[in-house]
Parts: structure tokens; sequence; C-alpha cells
């Protein structure tokens, strides 16, 4: 005859996701500051996320430019760890229309690893570099539009 404990739990069911479900709100609500973006970002992070995307586009450049596959694919794939901090920056600054091209940017030299001559990583490297100059021109925008405040105090 089997056991009657075996048909009937110990502790209801409901209960593990009620508690569950509170712990998981505790979370989220613990976590919601660190995960909101600031309505209004410093200017320097617009400026760090333009400089960011000047060295992507230069990584690019020196992809697209290079006759050595080697080269030409290490400066490819050297892009994207550049790509993903003028995308955190660009983020937390009031410019979306650089985002896309950053985040295009990146997964082409994601992708540049997969070539496997000279012109592919050239190919590759002339995607970053275009996608890293739109995105300059978009930051460039927005830093003409939010100028850093000077450090030089005001005359009285």
């Amino acid at each position: 005859m089997p056991s009657p404990t075996l048909h009937r739990p110990a502790v209801p069911v409901a209960l593990p996701c009620i508690v569950l479900g509170r712990l998981a709100r505790i979370a989220a609500l613990a976590a919601l500051p660190f995960l909101a973006v600031p309505a209004t970002a410093a200017p320097a992070d617009c400026e760090l996320a333009l400089h960011f995307a000047k060295v992507v586009a230069e990584h690019g450049q020196r992809a697209a430019d290079s006759q050595n596959y080697v080269y030409a694919g290490d400066e490819a794939s050297a892009a994207r760890i550049p790509s993903i901090d003028a995308y955190r920056f660009a983020r937390t600054c009031p410019c979306p229309d650089a985002l896309r091209p950053l985040l295009d940017a990146q997964d082409a030299a994601a992708r540049s690893n997969a070539s496997f001559n000279a012109t592919g990583a050239q190919q590759y490297g002339q995607d970053i570099r275009k996608k890293a100059n739109e995105a300059v021109a978009a930051l460039s925008a927005c830093v003409a539009r939010n100028p850093a405040p000077s450090a030089s105090p005001a005359p009285k």
C-alpha cells in the first residue's frame, strides 16, 4: 500500500510559487535603479562615446587599407571592444541615432573572424568604418547640441 505522503506534498504547491513570486518582485525592484538610464546625460558621456566611435573607425580604416590578411583580420576584430564601449556611453547620451550604427559595427567586428582571406577582412573593415563614421556624425551632432560646461569660472 502506498504511503499517503507520496500523493500529498508536505508544503502546499502554491506556497513556493507565492514566495518565489515575491522574491522575484523584490529582486526586480532592487535592480531597477541600476537598470534605469539617467534622464540627462553628462556631456562627458557623449564625448567618450564620440572618442570610442572614432577609435572604431580607425580600426576599420586600418583593416580596410591593409593587404596583410592577418593584420586586417586583427584590426577588424579589435574594433569590437571599443564599439561596445562607444555603445555603452552613447546609450546614456541623448543620441539614439548613433546606437544602431554602433551595434552594426560591433556585429561586423564580431563576424570578421569568419573571413578566410584578405579581401574578406578588408570588406569587414570597410563595413566597420562606414558604420563607425555614421555613429561619429550622429554623436558629433549630439555633442554640438549639448556642449560640455566650460571649466573656467564665469566672469564677474
